[in-house]
């Protein structure tokens, strides 16, 4: 986890791509991060086509950081988005559900979250949680930016309904 929020903190810009049940997760890491880091988070995975990931993952330099998420069932997008990254120089920070997931050897950094259940094929309910800790550990290590959303926060209750 460690590595992680380290990539995470020096990354002037994060590139977020996952598909499927991933692309949940993706959501809500991109909205927990953006609040934290100083660095652009763009979710370059779109419901609308790849067209659009290609297109900011073109962007993608050196100094970059992509998160690939992807568990059981692996989508293919996001694992070519994963690869067309690295090629360009980028970092890229994996979470995913096992070792044997296709992202996993491309990783710079790789967190496990295990996505099969009884139940369901595959879950995504493990990545999340690593999702909110991997948010949560990223603003331990910024209490300027915590501080900055407290105030925010406090100056906004007018706007909720008492």
């Amino acid at each position: 986890m460690t590595q992680a929020v380290s990539l995470l903190l020096k990354a002037p810009r994060v590139f977020i791509a996952a598909s499927g049940a991933s692309h949940y997760v993706a959501s809500f890491l991109e909205d927990g991060l953006a609040l934290y880091l100083d660095a652009d988070v763009v979710f370059a995975s779109s419901r609308t086509g790849p067209e659009r990931a290609v297109r900011h993952m073109m962007s993608a330099r050196r100094d970059d950081l992509v998160v690939a998420i992807s568990i059981f069932r692996y989508s293919r997008a996001t694992l070519d988005l994963a690869s067309f990254a690295k090629k360009r120089g980028a970092a890229l920070l994996v979470l995913t559900d096992s070792p044997t997931s296709p992202l996993a050897p491309l990783a710079d950094v790789t967190l496990f979250a295990p996505a099969r259940s009884r139940l369901l094929p595959n879950s995504p309910t493990a990545v999340f949680a690593l999702a909110d800790a991997l948010i949560a550990a990223v603003a331990r290590e910024r209490p300027d930016a915590v501080e900055a959303l407290k105030e925010l926060s406090e100056s906004l209750l007018w706007t909720f309904h008492r």
